[in-house]
């Protein structure tokens, strides 16, 4: 009994928790970046899946993790990135999160992987199967390939418009990206079907659109996609068939969506003024309360009605075929009472049409007395205006919130002001204007 207790006496009640490492870089030596990693692959080819390369040279990469497969979005796959490119790892294991947190830095010894595609995609991973595919890493040899470096490490993702994206690019394959203003299409249906991986499409305000794809799987799959607009990061990544390549953003939980503004085309507030030039489809604008006057050469606004969207009307202008020197048009607004108003703001979409060098300003006007408007002051409004398409007509674009508090408490008007030229030979200035939709409204 004696030695019984002497011996328990000699035991630990508490026992060593293994070191934590999450701080430590190990600065294994790197021999090559992604984007040179990726470069020693060949082109995918969708008719017979494309390219396989074994890698046999002692080749080490780093990377942060910029994804994993915590929501579901991701099965059993890593997608890490540098400051040169990026890549998704094929690893034959769960729950890789709790060792490869977003932010991890990894160092991955290459030497007896293989470089592929994944439906055109790059990918690092084990032995290709039958398909030409890439097999995962086994469990068992993650150790021997991947080594852990520090935590906390942050990528800052690429910000792009929809528009510069929204066909395959391949520079931003498996790169964490942000889209600064998008909307989904169809804001009645979930994230993804019950019984299939599915994809939704989102769109900017000018139409341009991009597949959000999402694992019937993952963990938000039956929450509805919000109806808002607003900003959304996610994996850019790309499907490629023989026909096209088909970009999909893949977003990693729902917090990379937040879409909390109004959606395209809404208006939220008070409104002051909306005219959406709708009780004319031709001949010279002469709605109540504004004004068209032909300040030079004696062209005036007009209806127009698209033909690329039906039954869309607005207010255009050109000095095409007006056979004038010079050209100078007004279209401006009835006056708005901004008295005791919270935030007034002003918002209009634009398009331009054979932009060969006339010109819309967007001004606003204290003393204007509804007749003559070179007889008042105006000050230009900062708004983005469409130019430069020359061949032939732009998409509607919108004009962005443009802030008014700097004319609290007074009468404004707004004004379009043209300027162009129907000049002999090719000294034209005759490109066409078209405006929709202008807003003013106040919280």
């Amino acid at each position: 009994m004696l030695s019984v207790l002497s011996l328990s006496s000699c035991l630990k009640n508490d026992y060593d928790t293994p070191p934590d490492t999450s701080s430590v870089d190990p600065m294994i030596p790197v021999t090559h970046n992604i984007a040179q990693l990726k470069a020693l692959n060949g082109l995918y080819n969708p008719t017979n899946g494309g390219d396989t390369t074994f890698i046999g040279e002692d080749i080490v990469i780093s990377g942060i993790v910029t994804a994993n497969d915590r929501s579901g979005n991701f099965y059993k796959q890593l997608v890490i990135q540098d400051d040169t490119s990026s890549i998704m790892i094929l690893i034959d294991a769960n729950n890789l999160y709790n060792d490869y947190p977003v932010g991890r830095k990894i160092y991955v010894k290459c030497k007896g992987l293989w470089l592929g595609y994944d439906g055109g995609l790059p990918v690092l991973g084990y032995e290709p199967n039958e398909q030409n595919g890439l097999n995962m890493i086994p469990q068992m040899r993650i150790n021997d390939f991947i080594v852990k470096a520090n935590i906390g490490n942050t990528v800052k993702a690429d910000t792009v418009d929809l528009a510069a994206i929204k066909n395959a690019q391949a520079r931003y394959y498996n790169r964490l990206v942000y889209i600064r203003d998008a909307e989904f299409v169809d804001t009645t249906k979930t994230y993804s079907n019950p019984n299939s991986t599915t994809n939704r499409d989102i769109e900017d305000c000018d139409g341009n659109t991009l597949v959000v794809r999402t694992s019937n799987y993952s963990n938000f799959a039956n929450v509805r996609v919000p109806r808002g607009r607003g900003g959304i990061t996610g994996i850019y990544t790309v499907f490629v068939s023989s026909s096209r390549s088909t970009p999909q953003l893949l977003i990693r939980d729902t917090a990379d969506v937040q879409f909390r503004k109004s959606r395209c085309g809404e208006i939220t507030g008070n409104i002051l003024l909306r005219e959406q030039f709708g009780s004319g489809t031709s001949g010279a604008i002469n709605l109540t309360g504004w004004t068209n006057y032909a300040e030079v050469g004696g062209v005036k606004w007009t209806f127009g009605n698209s033909t690329v969207v039906p039954s869309r009307p607005y207010a255009q202008v050109t000095a095409y075929q007006s056979g004038q020197t010079s050209v100078i048009s007004w279209l401006i607004t009835p006056g708005i009472d901004l008295t005791a108003k919270i935030n007034p703001r002003l918002s209009f979409t634009n398009a331009d049409g054979h932009d060969n060098g006339a010109t819309l300003e967007v001004l606003i006007s204290t003393n204007y007395d509804g007749s003559n408007p070179t007889a008042a002051t105006w000050t230009p409004l900062p708004a983005n205006i469409s130019k430069g398409h020359t061949s032939s007509f732009g998409p509607f674009i919108s004009s962005g919130e443009i802030n008014l508090n700097a004319y609290l408490n007074q009468t404004i008007h707004i004004a379009f002001r043209y300027t162009g030229a129907d000049l002999p030979g090719d000294a034209n200035e005759t490109t066409t204007y078209e405006i929709d939709d202008v807003v003013v409204v106040t919280d």
